[in-house]
């Protein structure tokens, strides 16, 4: 798992460098991408109430997830040497 969890912290800093973007747009873009592929039944978060809170949703066949992106910057992860 650690090292399945490095290629993907790789291949996470690696499209914002070529994308040109801050990491916290393309993650917020995936954020919504997510959320609209998600399968009937499956949870998924969504902005809470509270600023730079979220809560867990269970999706259904109608439910359409909310296209707004999280209010606040997530932290930009340190890869490990």
């Amino acid at each position: 798992m650690p090292a399945e969890n490095e290629d993907r912290m790789l291949l996470v800093c690696q499209k914002p460098k070529e994308a040109k973007h801050p990491l916290y747009a393309i993650d917020g873009e995936q954020w919504r991408l997510r959320s609209r592929q998600s399968e009937t039944g499956e949870w998924i978060e969504i902005p809470s109430t509270t600023p730079g809170s979220f809560e867990l949703k269970r999706t259904d066949a109608k439910t359409t997830p909310p296209a707004s992106q999280p209010t606040t910057t997530p932290p930009i992860p340190t890869p490990k040497p």
